[in-house]
């Protein structure tokens, strides 16, 4: 017998403008570097996809709990204390499952706030990374 998959606590637990932000970025439907290299022409290598503030890989964990761009933003919205001893992939997913509906809002809050910051440089950066590609690829 066929059943419907359990769907996630957040899609009934907060606004659905919150849900959807969530939603994409659990899908990797975004903007970060991890993503947009894939979009580019010549794809882009992983290792080349890097925050353009820090030089590491620019993905949900870093984005989320590392980079000092999005540092007061991670302080405000963000809260650590249940993540000692995970690894990265614990940290997202405990973060994306949570049920507290506080964390929830503020999770979403934060990614539209970052994502907004982001925006500032994200072209300028797409057009150095096709342009890295190009050069790799030659």
């Amino acid at each position: 017998d066929w059943k419907p998959k359990r769907h996630e606590f957040y899609l009934d637990s907060i606004d659905y403008p919150d849900a959807v932000r969530i939603a994409r970025f659990r899908m990797r439907s975004h903007w970060l570097a991890i993503e947009a290299g894939t979009m580019l022409k010549p794809i882009v290598a992983k290792d080349n996809r890097v925050c353009n503030t820090c030089g590491t890989v620019e993905d949900e964990f870093h984005f989320i709990f590392d980079c000092i761009k999005y540092e007061d933003l991670r302080r405000k919205y963000i809260t650590y204390n249940s993540y000692d001893n995970m690894s990265e992939y614990e940290m997202l997913r405990s973060l994306f499952n949570t049920k507290n509906v506080r964390t929830l809002y503020n999770l979403s809050i934060f990614i539209k706030k970052a994502e907004k910051f982001h925006a500032e440089y994200a072209e300028t950066y797409l057009m150095l990374l096709e342009r890295e590609a190009r050069l790799n690829n030659q």
